[in-house]
């Protein structure tokens, strides 16, 4: 009776142990690859100077995490600062989190021209080595029925 108590016992955690990665493996899924497909599905509105919303992607180890922010363009490029939301509910510079991106070069160390792409950023890297990517959410269309 021993024996099969144990073994009930050990199959009951392995069994939860793999639910829990299960649930694990949903939450992290991957934000940016979300965004993008979104964009790309739904399109986004025409580029004008202004003041957007945004919503952040930065990746790093294989950890997405998405922030509120907000950036100004102009003729169709970011100006700096970028502003990120904090937890009071602010905005505030990036640069003031300890965060730094490199506007001039691409994740693969590559000159970009720093354009907005159909609502999207190139993918700029920090000075961490994390990936940023940049959504302006104002822009992105409604889906269609």
């Amino acid at each position: 009776m021993k024996i099969f108590l144990l073994a009930v016992a050990l199959f009951s955690a392995h069994f939860f142990s793999l639910a829990q990665t299960a649930d694990s493996a949903a939450a992290n899924k991957d934000c940016y690859e979300e965004y993008k497909a979104a964009f790309a599905k739904k399109g986004a509105y025409t580029l004008t100077d202004g003041l957007y919303n945004t919503i952040i992607t930065i990746r790093h180890n294989g950890v997405c995490t998405t922030y509120d922010g907000q950036a100004r363009i102009e003729a169709g490029k970011f100006v700096l600062p970028l502003f990120i939301k904090n937890d009071e509910g602010k905005f505030i510079p990036l640069k003031d989190t300890g965060r730094k991106i490199n506007k001039n070069y691409d994740a693969y160390k590559i000159p970009l021209e720093n354009k907005v792409v159909n609502g999207c950023s190139p993918t700029y890297i920090s000075d961490d080595d994390e990936l940023v990517d940049i959504f302006l959410i104002d822009l992105l269309k409604p889906s269609t029925k």
